[in-house]
């Protein structure tokens, strides 16, 4: 028996035998055509439209497996096919360089996936696995290679790494669970199998040596663990673990329309973090009591061009339409130089999360951040609508988003245009400074919303995603917990209500000390509603 160890992806625990999953493999090209330059190029047309065919099939075989919100990875496939900067550079090099469509395509997706690794932010670093992706399905198309070997029995997926199109062109009720030697939490594979609900580790080192077909093996994806040939106590034990963990699922389904109330009556909502308007149906799906967090970010991510402001919102209005007249907290645009769409582009900085972003990079691009407002406005008249501003750090900072505000509410009174009266405006705190200023923020504001994962990186000078000084980030730190007890006690001071959104909401070991505090709602992950909810009903806080 030999146990190996990566990062926990996806939770769920099974037993099964292995299925070395391999791409299978594009035919070898020249680099140098030996056709026209427009015949290269037809052919790389041709291709595309192919391509972009499969694409539209595999998104309609997501939604039926997944949902809608994990298919919307190979729409953004779809996008990147028809970006500007991705056509313009394929075609340079077969126009003036005399590439094949193979090399021209292959030298554009090293060039762009090398772009995304070496990006600070871990979500857009996963957009590296995209380009290969998309790389090989075109490669693919114009070698006129087939799918690989079909999976037809139930068995645990093994390779050195999934890309999305992979994860999905397999039989669901076949793959028992995905183990891979490459790969991250953030990675699109890693988010499918988590909205599957199928267990998955991901980043084992030295797998693929390891492992050969129809060995048997037990996944176990919440502790990140890969055990080869188990022997029988190992086996008894994964099984009644198993047991253990679907019992757990069953009981946390008894909460789906319970009440976010404590045993001694304390209301605190239960609310989920979204990143697409899909997401808004995993929200309902789990019973949350609304959006504490929807990220913007992905109608300007996700786009070849500046989302307009009537596809903002529609965008906006689908969820507030979706959830049904529960309260959506939509966080105005959050990029920096570390995340930024080809047609919006920054100056590098050495430390991006220090730099210009969030507020800061709104306040230097005024028409983007006005269009954002004048859409929300717009699109509030369809549900309880709250908007908030990011990285907030200094009182002047604050009144300049609200002056904007309202001359956007000014210029659609003017032009006759409907938006609700009723808008909470709010801010993160995520910057030490706002939090220690936080008495004096209550004043101008209708609610906190307490970013943990930046406040704690702020505060304790580590960075979250630095394995180096992973040791150093703490949501219980003393100096992080003080700073979240006196922004809770401010807003209640002034009679406002504060939650927290950051990773440290689902930590069920901290909601005493926030339940405490004052904290009144918390805004997870949608799969984490319901253990949440779970952890508030059974909390008395005159006992703490």
């Amino acid at each position: 028996m030999e146990i190996m160890t990566g990062i926990p992806a996806s939770s769920g625990l099974v037993t099964g035998p292995v299925f070395l999953y391999e791409r299978p493999e594009t035919a070898a090209f020249s680099t140098q055509s030996a056709r026209t330059a427009e015949q290269e190029h037809r052919r790389f047309e041709q291709a595309a439209e192919q391509a972009g065919e499969q694409l539209e099939k595999l998104y309609e075989k997501t939604v039926r497996d997944a949902g809608e919100s994990a298919a919307q990875i190979f729409h953004i496939h779809k996008m990147m096919l028809e970006d500007l900067d991705w056509l313009e550079s394929i075609s340079i090099n077969i126009y003036e360089k005399g590439y094949t469509a193979e090399y021209a395509v292959t030298c554009t997706a090293t060039e762009f996936a090398e772009m995304f690794s070496s990006l600070e932010d871990e979500v857009m670093q996963a957009r590296s696995a995209d380009v290969r992706d998309l790389c090989q399905r075109l490669l693919a198309v114009l070698s006129g290679k087939g799918a690989g070997r079909a999976l037809t029995a139930p068995a645990v997926i093994a390779a050195a790494d999934m890309l999305p199109s992979d994860t999905m062109q397999l039989e669901k009720r076949h793959v028992l669970a995905f183990v891979t030697e490459q790969g991250s939490y953030a990675s699109h594979s890693a988010i499918l199998a988590r909205t599957m609900g199928i267990p998955a580790v991901v980043g084992v080192p030295g797998l693929m040596d390891a492992l050969s077909d129809g060995r048997t093996v037990i996944v176990d994806g919440s502790r990140g663990r890969v055990i080869l040939d188990p022997d029988e106590e190992t086996l008894q034990t994964c099984e009644a673990r198993r047991t253990a963990y679907l019992k757990e699922q069953e009981d946390l389904r008894a909460f789906r329309d319970k009440e976010s109330i404590t045993r001694d009556g304390v209301r605190i909502e239960v609310c989920a973090n979204i990143g697409s308007v899909a997401d808004a149906d995993s929200a309902l799906a789990q019973g949350a009591d609304g959006v504490g967090l929807m990220r913007s970010e992905f109608l300007y991510l996700d786009a070849a061009e500046l989302p307009d402001e009537a596809a903002q919102v529609d965008a906006y209005s689908q969820v507030l339409r979706r959830m049904n007249g529960k309260r959506v907290v939509v966080r105005t645009l959050d990029i920096g130089a570390d995340k930024v769409p080809s047609y919006l582009p920054l100056p590098h900085e050495e430390n991006s999360a220090l730099g210009c972003r969030a507020i800061r990079l709104c306040f230097a691009q005024p028409d983007v951040f006005r269009t954002q407002l004048r859409a929300l406005l717009r699109a509030s008249v369809y549900g309880t609508l709250a908007i908030m501003f990011p990285m907030i750090s200094k009182l002047e900072e604050l009144h300049r988003a609200k002056a904007v505000l309202k001359q956007c509410q000014e210029e659609l009174r003017q032009e006759g245009i409907p938006f609700s009266q009723n808008i909470e405006v709010g801010m993160m705190v995520e910057v030490p400074s706002a939090a220690i200023m936080s008495d004096r923020f209550a004043a101008e504001v209708d609610f906190f919303s307490i970013g943990t994962n930046d406040l704690t990186q702020y505060t304790l000078a580590a960075d979250r995603l630095n394995e180096k000084v992973a040791a150093l980030f703490d949501y219980g730190d003393e100096a992080v917990l003080r700073l979240v007890a006196h922004t809770a006690k401010s807003a209640a001071a002034h009679g406002i209500w504060c939650g927290i959104c950051g990773e440290s909401a689902a930590k069920t070991e901290l909601l005493p000390f926030y339940a405490k505090a004052g904290i009144r709602e918390l805004s997870v992950v949608p799969g984490k509603v319901l253990e949440i909810r779970r952890a508030v009903t059974q909390l008395d806080t005159t006992a703490l």
